[in-house]
């Protein structure tokens, strides 16, 4: 998981960036890209530049720990492990969404939020891999119309090979959080 630097970074800065991109495509097999400049998007003030890489290791710090809770979870299928490698292998860029829902749809309200998300970069829609996990009230949940991999799917369209697990926890606030990890773009 990297971030790219933010403009006030100078040009200089990014050809750097860029290099060690391509220099770690050939050594890894997924490497999830966040847009440092895409993560202002959200903020209503001009932040300080100690206030943008705070933001910045923010979500690298969410996303890390979000995926790694996702494989530490106890809901997590026993062949996950491999499931997971697997799919994080496709080839192609990783795109990482998080996100939350509230309401009588707050499941689909926190899918469509999280592809939705400014921070991608890629067209997530072209995915051919994903691994999600999404953490809900009983209410949100039974609210549900469908399976949440039918309703992750049909917001990408095609057929997609999926991982996922799904967490029902009273005390969640909001109604409804996901994460999707969105691979082979």
């Amino acid at each position: 998981m990297i971030t790219t630097p933010f403009k006030f970074e100078g040009p200089r800065r990014l050809g750097k960036a860029i290099a060690g991109v391509a220099h770690l495509n050939g050594k890894s097999h997924s490497i999830v890209e966040i847009n440092s400049e895409r993560i202002l998007v959200n903020t209503t003030t001009l932040a300080r530049i100690s206030e943008s890489f705070y933001m910045a290791d923010n979500v690298v710090s969410m996303g890390l720990s979000k995926t790694a809770g996702l494989l530490n979870h106890p809901n997590f299928p026993v062949r996950g492990l491999s499931e997971f490698c697997h799919i994080m292998s496709y080839p192609g860029a990783v795109s990482l969404a998080i996100w939350n829902g509230n309401g009588k749809i707050a499941i689909v309200d926190a899918v469509d939020n999280a592809l939705n998300n400014p921070l991608l970069n890629l067209p997530i829609e072209r995915a051919h891999g994903l691994i999600f996990h999404v953490t809900c009230t009983s209410n949100a949940y039974a609210a549900s119309d469908s399976p949440i991999p039918n309703i992750i799917g049909a917001k990408l369209g095609g057929k997609i090979k999926s991982l996922g697990t799904v967490t029902i926890d009273d005390d969640v606030t909001p109604d409804s959080n996901v994460i999707l990890l969105a691979t082979g773009i």
